[in-house]
């Protein structure tokens, strides 16, 4: 088999289901391994393999993207491979000490983060196929005969120490691998292989299933040639000795104290794309692993589409097109030609923002530089990786990246310790239903139903304020985390904990750096702010006429017992028309008020205008 059969999952998002046990089989460990070595060709024969380069054909399955990939294995561990889909294209590696991957617009990243490395221990002991001859440092057992599509197949269950544990289903006939399945820290993937061929006394594979089971995408290899024992050059797995400079300061090594628009806890950037003079507002999102266009804005300005690839967001998965824009430009930085996605952000975002959103500045924006995020003051600053030196008294986490983004260890509630994702493309805060089940954190008769809004569409959640979430020295004091209850997207990362989004964040500076992998927190005024000020319990959005209604209302709150209803519209509040505010977060804001004033809201219900009064009242 190949080994970038295993190694591309590094680059999709996975999900993670618990590992059966088990304590029978039909054969004794010892047998199933001897007559799977036999099946493979035998000790001598498979020992005898020191090297792999193999050609394949991809597809996506269902979403029409096709590409080639080519791979270069030295056994034991060495690999390498490129992988073309179009204009999605990669280089990842491993070279002995290293794991690296180069994303479609030339960004080096080394892989640090655990599951990632526990993979890695896991990927190297089948490729070189040690663990038919080894031991050390890995447990083999014997598990329950099961069917693989309608197959029936003994299985070797390998607990690996210090790698993802991962199950082998044997063809009871043939003895050849069947499946594969890794249980990794991110998730699970499935291994399906077909078609053998004997090479050099061998057998390998020529056609392979990978199934990603949180995207319940599948992608399919078709094997064009492979050969062995050819001299690979190691040069060849070691990363690129120079990191892609696809950018420009336009004024030294730094963009320093850049103006952003911060609104209803998001961050927004203006953007120049290619040399069209006027601005639109990109959000800045730490969440995203790529620049993203709106499809609307892109097809305007004639950038073709290409394949539409599946991605995983708050309220679910959605579907994304690839593009290639002419660069683009903010303030003091130019970037060259990029590819990016292609998704309707406008659309989502239009509906509870005032503001026109053309894109997301993602990681392969953000990578490129050290950034500082002034919340209290409203400016960002961009440096050179290099030439940039840590803020004096600031703190600093280590922050491996997982799926792109930012992870770190936090402490829920003084004794619940999880892993969570630095998110600055999310207004709050969310933890996953699995964690706070698992550890009885919440009372559920103290939750709250609402829905989240993102780039899977919405999704039912439950808001509960909690005592403490403490991140190193920091304690935030009755902090307010939405549980998600979807098991699609963002919420089936089971091995995520939560995302810390702005309400959290937006009480520190806070200093990025992709290349050493680290974080950086100070203080700000905001630090002690009380989370969630809402009274009211209305949730707004503003209609494409320009019209303020209400999708929702939050059970149990003040607005509920004053007797509004999901689908009326706001006409005036205090006597003063919603026509003249200046956005939707002035009107938020008019609901945030002390305990106990009193709102007078005109609204338009079945063609019927009334008043409601609402006392503003604490709700949760």
């Amino acid at each position: 088999m190949n080994r970038r059969l295993l190694g591309l999952t590094t680059i999709l998002t996975l999900l993670a289901l618990p590992l059966l046990q088990s304590a029978w089989s039909s054969v004794t460990v010892d047998e199933l391994m001897r007559r799977h070595l036999e099946a493979l060709g035998g000790a001598e024969a498979v020992q005898s393999i020191r090297s792999v380069i193999s050609t394949s054909e991809i597809e996506m399955v269902g979403i029409g993207i096709k590409g080639t990939m080519k791979s270069y294995d030295l056994m034991p561990c060495l690999s390498y491979s490129e992988i073309s889909l179009g204009l999605f294209n990669i280089k990842q590696g491993y070279d002995g000490e290293r794991r690296w991957m180069v994303d479609p617009n030339g960004k080096l990243q080394f892989v640090r983060d655990p599951g990632s490395l526990e993979d890695q221990v896991t990927n190297c002991l089948i490729e070189s196929r040690n663990y038919l001859f080894t031991s050390e440092d890995v447990t083999v057992n014997a598990a329950d005969p099961d069917t693989i599509d309608g197959i029936p197949c003994e299985v070797i269950e390998l607990l690996p120490t210090g790698g993802t544990p991962c199950r082998i289903y044997l063809d009871a006939s043939t003895f050849l691998i069947k499946r594969l399945v890794m249980e990794a820290r991110d998730g699970r993937v499935e291994q399906t292989f077909d078609d053998y061929r004997v090479i050099k006394g061998v057998m390998f594979p020529f056609r392979a299933r990978i199934h990603q089971v949180s995207m319940n995408q599948t992608i399919e290899f078709c094997v064009q040639s492979i050969s062995v024992n050819e001299e690979i050059d190691p040069v060849v797995f070691l990363p690129p000795s120079s990191d892609v400079k696809d950018y420009q300061f336009t004024n030294g090594h730094a963009a320093r104290d850049v103006p952003f628009v911060y609104r209803q806890r998001h961050l927004y950037l203006p953007v120049r794309i290619g040399d069209r003079p006027e601005e639109v507002m990109f959000l800045l999102d730490s969440g995203a692993s790529m620049t993203v266009i709106d499809s609307t804005l892109a097809v305007e300005r004639d950038y073709s589409l290409g394949g539409k690839i599946s991605g995983a967001g708050a309220g679910g998965m959605a579907d994304f097109y690839m593009t290639r824009i002419p660069g683009f430009s903010i303030e003091g930085i130019a970037f060259s030609n990029q590819t990016v996605i292609a998704y309707p952000i406008s659309t989502l975002m239009r509906r509870f923002v005032d503001i026109e959103v053309g894109g997301v500045l993602g990681y392969d924006f953000l990578s490129r530089f050290v950034t500082r995020i002034d919340y209290e003051n409203k400016l960002i600053s961009f440096f050179e990786p290099d030439s940039f030196a840590p803020p004096p008294g600031a703190t600093t986490f280590d922050a491996p990246l997982t799926h792109n983004i930012f992870s770190f260890q936090g402490l829920l509630d003084g004794a619940y310790s999880g892993t969570f994702l630095l998110d600055t493309g999310a207004n709050s805060s969310m933890l996953q239903k699995n964690f706070v089940e698992e550890n009885e954190l919440a009372d559920t008769t103290r939750m709250l139903n609402v829905y989240i809004s993102g780039a899977g569409g919405e999704e039912s959640a439950a808001i509960y304020r909690f005592l403490s979430f403490q991140l190193g020295e920091f304690s935030i004091a009755r902090p307010v985390f939405a549980i998600s209850s979807s098991k699609r997207g963002i919420g089936a990362f089971e091995g995520i904990s939560g995302i810390i989004g702005n309400d959290i964040l937006e009480r520190f500076t806070i200093t990025l750096n992709y290349e050493s992998q680290q974080i950086q927190l100070e203080k700000n005024s905001h630090f002690a702010n009380r989370f969630f000020n809402d009274r009211a319990g209305l949730r707004l959005q503003r209609t494409r006429d320009g019209k303020i209604t209400i999708p929702s209302i939050i059970p149990g709150s003040s607005s509920e017992k004053a007797g509004f209803m999901a689908g009326d519209e706001i006409l005036s509040i205090d006597g003063r028309e919603v026509s003249h505010f200046k956005n939707l977060e002035e009107v938020l804001h008019l609901f945030e008020s002390k305990e106990g004033t009193v709102r007078n809201v005109e609204i338009l219900r079945s063609g019927k205008k009334m008043v409601r009064s609402i006392v503003l009242e604490d709700y949760i």
